[in-house]
């Protein structure tokens, strides 16, 4: 169209030029050129060629003009065509705008999503090492406090027998069971070889067994932490206690108060976390424990959760 456009508007330009002229020539000879024309001819004969030939040529103008008029109707349709076809353009181009910039804020957005998985996925590595190392540093130091020590030897006390019927470290619900679980934060599967109990801050931790203290002390990933040994290769481990109320080489009676209870816990939520092992291989301590979840033996008594230092053991 652009092209035909083109095309009529220099014949139209051409046609209106020559029109141009002929008016002028028209004019400054004015109508007495067919009288002219009329009074020449001698003859009867001669008029009527002159006529004819007056009338051809007003015939021949008269088509110039309506072909100069055809042209410019046909001009204005292409014109017209023309510019529905830009505006058609501009509103193509504008959408293909509006489109490019979508497809800029999802590719901004898929960006954003993959960084925060590559994160995620190095958080998952990170924790699941940590868990590892974690794992063989409490193996280390378990399999060290199973050697012989300066005190005599923890004597059997008969632990193996009374599987299922412990009596719970805590009060409160199993938040979450041993094994493989998943993990809030990051959902992935990480090994959890003990129990958590959603015991509130400051609740009584009580020994499940009688034994000996061999571990009281802050251990990276337990938080403060006690270790009882009770004979034939047994231990229970009590972690992310608060206050610790016995030292290592104490002995300990069976439901005698060991700890209170504190404000971390495995997952982010406050509670016991509390193991059994047996030759440092964890074992599933619910097997162990008797009752529902946090059923503890013995008086119940107030909760006294007093922060001072000189009630902590060293």
């Amino acid at each position: 169209p652009r092209l035909e456009a083109h095309a009529l508007e220099g014949r139209l330009a051409e046609t209106e030029s020559d029109l141009r002229g002929y008016l002028r020539e028209a004019y400054k000879i004015g109508p007495a050129r067919y009288l002219k024309v009329v009074a020449a001819a001698s003859s009867p004969s001669q008029v009527a060629a002159g006529y004819r030939a007056i009338e051809a040529l007003s015939l021949t103008e008269e088509r110039r003009i309506e072909s100069f008029r055809a042209d410019r109707r046909l001009l204005d349709e292409v014109l017209a065509d023309l510019q529905a076809q830009e505006g058609a353009l501009w509103t193509l181009q504008a959408q293909l705008h509006g489109k490019a910039r979508d497809l800029h804020v999802v590719r901004a957005r898929k960006q954003s999503v993959l960084a925060g998985l590559q994160r995620e996925q190095t958080s998952q590595k990170e924790l699941l090492t940590d868990l590892v190392q974690v794992e063989q540093e409490v193996q280390t130091l378990l399999s060290r406090l199973a050697q012989p020590g300066p005190l005599e030897p923890v004597p059997s006390l008969g632990f193996a027998r009374f599987r299922g019927l412990l009596e719970w470290p805590a009060r409160g619900r199993l938040a979450v069971p041993y094994g493989n679980v998943r993990h809030p934060r990051f959902s992935t599967e990480v090994p959890h070889p003990g129990v958590d109990i959603a015991a509130a801050p400051g609740q009584d931790v009580r020994s499940v067994f009688d034994g000996r203290v061999v571990f009281s002390d802050w251990f990276k990933g337990y938080g403060q932490m006690v270790v009882i040994d009770h004979g034939d290769g047994y231990l229970s481990v009590y972690g992310h206690v608060d206050e610790r109320l016995v030292t290592a080489g104490q002995d300990i009676g069976k439901g005698e108060l060991i700890a209170r209870s504190g404000e971390d816990g495995s997952f982010d939520q406050p509670g016991l976390y509390f193991e059994i092992r047996h030759d440092g291989r964890p074992e599933d301590p619910a097997r162990w424990l008797r009752g529902a979840p946090g059923a503890v033996a013995g008086r119940k008594r107030p909760v006294a959760h007093d922060h001072r230092e000189s009630r902590k053991a060293p």
